[in-house]
């Protein structure tokens, strides 16, 4: 029963309706929804998806309204503090549910299907049969950039791609033994922001790989879309 209510309620939270709705019972309602929670906050909650993309699929979404990714105001403090919360909870979802390797996404565009914004940790294959993880670059790939800048600590790489796919690399300059540290991560959010707005997505992906057992030196931070061309349509769902 539960998981046919579950359901139900995935299909209403993807129609176009549903924004004003799905702020409010994030906000107010989480006690009396029908998920299987993870973990909670203040400002945030983790629960297992009720539909899974990956082997292993959890959200973490806001407790208040934020439609998506470009919504969330980095310039304040409360947008910020919000973010890290959510990080901070991903990262302890990935621990609780024993995920050695790991991925925290964000969707925004056409790639974002419910109009609240929600971040997905996830790891294993895809219902496609591709593993997390390999869009990360090699050095090699990387070297090979057709763009490469610095801004506020990260390397920034963009990658030759086949049109109209695109890809940013964000490559931390600073170790990222702490992961806990994620300060650096909040401010590279609003690069991120900025990249968007200056690229005309039709829809994009934020990943963040993440793995427990190996030593990363570096955190890189992926920012994968498709462009808008004349053929894209423009309506977001």
């Amino acid at each position: 029963m539960l998981a046919i209510v579950n359901r139900w309620l995935f299909k209403i939270a993807r129609s176009n309706f549903s924004a004003a709705f799905i702020g409010f019972a994030f906000r107010f309602l989480t006690a009396f929804m029908p998920l299987s929670k993870l973990n909670e906050s203040s400002l945030a909650i983790a629960f297992y998806h009720p539909k899974p993309y990956w082997e292993k699929h959890a959200l973490v979404v806001p407790k208040r309204a934020v439609r998506s990714l470009m919504s969330l105001d980095l310039s304040s403090e409360p947008g910020r503090l919000l973010l890290q919360n959510i990080l901070i909870l991903a990262n302890k979802t990935a621990v609780d549910m024993k995920l050695e390797a790991f991925s925290i996404l964000v969707n925004g565009g056409a790639n974002q299907d419910v109009p609240q914004l929600h971040f997905h940790v996830a790891s294993g294959f895809d219902q496609d049969g591709n593993r997390l993880g390999e869009e990360e670059p090699s050095a090699e790939q990387l070297l090979q950039a057709s763009v490469h800048r610095k801004e506020a600590g990260w390397q920034i790489y963009e990658l030759q791609k086949e049109a109209p796919f695109h890809q940013t690399v964000f490559v931390c300059e600073h170790k990222s033994a702490d992961p806990n540290d994620l300060d650096p991560l909040v401010h590279l959010f609003s690069i991120i922001q900025k990249s968007i707005r200056s690229i005309e997505f039709h829809g994009f992906t934020v990943v963040i790989n993440r793995d427990r057992e190996a030593v990363q030196d570096h955190l890189m931070v992926s920012l994968l879309g498709k462009l808008k061309t004349t053929d894209s349509s423009t309506n977001n769902s």
